[in-house]
Parts: structure tokens; C-alpha cells; sequence
């Protein structure tokens, strides 16, 4: 599957000048940067240059002179999704753009389900599984998180959640709580509505937790615990 990046890029150019435009795609996932992606440079339809990102992401066209640009970037791969953006060079000379793409949530929860795997294949006997120790909060060593923190936590719900249409027709809006078990493997289990808005923002709220890869699981006395969290979930219409 080819993914096709649009982007607009204006140039105000002086007469007889030529610029220089440096390009650099990485993941938003993990912020590292992507190579071997193709980046082909277009001006009216007609083709003017192509290049490769190599193992920094980057790479670089010279010599433009068009005032208006195309650039598409495509790469043999469905772990991305389309991203669009428009870019404007108000600047008479060389400029730099970063290119941050968005993967798929397929791709974003194979990711960090290995980041668990390397977790528990670590630590699987220097922190063994326990369901039934209870444990008090001075006691934790290490409470339950979304692998990567909350900056993948919160990348994932802003990119997949997904508002319902009949909740934006209504007017719905609100914060939903919720609260659900991250068991000692990390898999979330009995997700639960602590506080809701509606029936539909409710179930919406439910279905994107219960989408989440497995967590990091809690560490309490040397072992793996189940230990239930607590999420506040805004649905805010502009």
C-alpha cells in the first residue's frame, strides 16, 4: 500500500535565485526518523526532482526556482497513515521542514505490545505475577503505565478516538470516567464507567480502552500486581 503525502509549498523567489529545501520524516510514535521513504518534488503536474530519506530521515532538493511546489512523499508501507500539511516559505532563502508522520492504530498497538513483551520477558522471573497481594500505595514500587507514558497514552486517544456522529448532532459533550484492572500480563480487563456523559460518548469512551495495547503492570513488593486505574475521558465540541 502506497501512502501519498501532499504538501503545498509555496516560494517566493527573487530573480535569478535558486533555494535549497531540506525535508526530514520521522514517526510521531517514537519521534526516530523514517528512511527509505521516496519524496518526489512536482510543479504543475510536471515531475522537477526525487529523493530517498536515508538512515536520518532526511533529504534535500536544490536549485528550485518554481514558486509553487507539490511534494509527495510514498513508501511501500500500510503501518502509515495519509498525512497532510500545507507549508509556506515566507523566508528568501535555504529553509527545513519536519514531516511527522501518524501510523496507524493497527501499527501504534503492535508497537508498544513488543515494548511489553521486552517488559515481561526482562522481568518475568525478577518480578513474578501475583493476583491476590493487595498493596498499599507506600509499598508500590512502580504503578501500572501505558508503555511509552502518558505522551503515547495521550497520542493514542487524541489520533483514535472517535466522536460519535449522533453525539455531535445532539450536542453531547462532557468528561467520562472511567476506572478498569491492568492485570499482572498487562492486559486490561474489567473497564468500567465511573462517570458518564451518554449512552453513546459512554460506549465510545469504553471501546477506546478496551482498544488500548496491554499496559506496563504495577510492581509491588517484588511482584507483578493487579491494580485498578482511572481515566478521565473529554469529549468537547469546538
Amino acid at each position: 500500500m502506497k501512502l501519498l503525502l501532499f504538501l503545498f509549498l509555496p516560494f517566493t523567489i527573487l530573480a535569478g535565485k535558486t533555494y535549497t529545501l531540506d525535508v526530514k520524516v520521522t514517526s510521531k510514535l517514537n519521534d526516530q526518523p523514517m528512511s527509505g521513504v521516496e519524496m518526489i518534488l512536482y510543479h504543475e503536474g510536471e515531475e522537477i526532482a526525487r529523493a530517498h530519506s536515508d538512515e536520518g530521515g532526511k533529504a534535500q532538493f536544490s536549485r528550485l526556482k518554481e514558486k509553487e511546489y507539490d511534494l509527495i512523499l510514498t513508501f511501500n508501507s500500510s503501518a502509515y497513515e495519509q498525512y497532510n500539511a500545507y507549508i509556506f516559505n515566507k523566508s528568501k532563502k535555504d529553509c527545513s521542514r519536519e514531516i511527522s508522520l501518524m501510523p496507524t492504530q493497527e501499527a501504534f498497538v503492535d508497537y508498544c505490545e513488543k515494548l511489553v513483551d521486552v517488559f515481561l520477558a526482562k522481568n518475568r522471573h525478577t518480578y513474578p505475577a501475583d493476583t491476590s497481594e493487595k498493596c498499599e500505595d507506600l509499598e508500590l514500587i512502580q504503578e501500572a503505565e501505558f508503555p511509552g507514558g502518558q505522551k503515547n497514552m495521550f497520542l493514542f486517544i487524541s489520533n483514535y478516538l472517535e466522536y460519535p456522529e449522533e453525539s455531535i448532532e445532539m450536542g453531547e459533550q462532557g468528561r467520562v470516567y472511567l476506572s478498569f484492572i491492568v492485570e499482572p500480563d498487562g492486559t486490561i480487563t474489567e473497564v468500567k464507567i465511573d462517570r458518564g456523559v451518554s449512552l453513546l460518548i459512554d460506549r465510545e469512551a469504553k471501546r477506546i480502552i478496551r482498544a488500548m495495547p496491554r499496559w506496563i503492570p504495577a510492581i509491588c513488593n517484588g511482584k507483578r500486581i493487579r491494580t485498578r486505574m482511572r481515566i478521565p475521558l473529554n469529549f468537547a465540541l469546538s
